[in-house]
């Protein structure tokens, strides 16, 4: 039994460790950059924390990415009476995200953003805008441990795992 809880415990670890994130804006980002996911529950915490982010930091504009779920997003913006997004509606995976996203952010000549995520998905995205698009990005995922996606359940060890390994295939990056 005690070894259960050490591997349990050491996977919890190595999932937390992956994990990159803001605690707070540090720099104030011209925008917040939202990637949609595939469960409407998972896009719906992270819209809710860039609506949070925004209406924090002088009501800054979203944008709001990804084709399957861009009338789902756009949807609840207007619902939350938030009326200050973009919806980049041409993207199906990450590395599309941050491609329509650079145009977005040339056209309004932006210098910084925001990126909110899930936190299994937090640094491949990171990294993946990163390689795309020469920004300053503050990263602020979506909540830790109360999901379905939590680093304490196996279904946020086999997001984690996944993004590890699309990490190092599309980014050549392991953390």
């Amino acid at each position: 039994m005690i070894y259960i809880i050490l591997i349990y415990i050491f996977i919890v670890v190595i999932c937390f460790l992956y994990i990159k994130k803001n605690t707070q804006i540090k720099e104030s980002p011209d925008c917040i950059v939202i990637l949609s996911a595939s469960i409407n529950s998972l896009t719906q915490q992270r819209l809710n924390k860039a609506i949070h982010l925004a209406t924090k930091s002088k009501n800054l504009k979203i944008i709001a990415c990804g084709k399957e779920k861009s009338i789902f997003m756009e949807n609840y913006l207007k619902n939350k009476s938030f009326h200050n997004y973009i919806i980049q509606n041409n993207s199906t995976n990450t590395y599309e995200d941050a491609l329509y996203v650079q145009d977005i952010i040339n056209k309004l000549n932006l210098k910084s953003i925001a990126l909110v995520t899930s936190p299994t998905h937090q640094r491949r995205s990171y990294n993946t805008f990163k390689r795309v698009i020469n920004i300053n990005i503050e990263n602020f995922p979506t909540n830790l441990f109360f999901s379905i996606d939590s680093i304490l359940l196996p279904l946020g060890w086999y997001g984690v795992l996944i993004n590890i390994i699309k990490d190092k295939k599309y980014n050549g990056k392991l953390f």
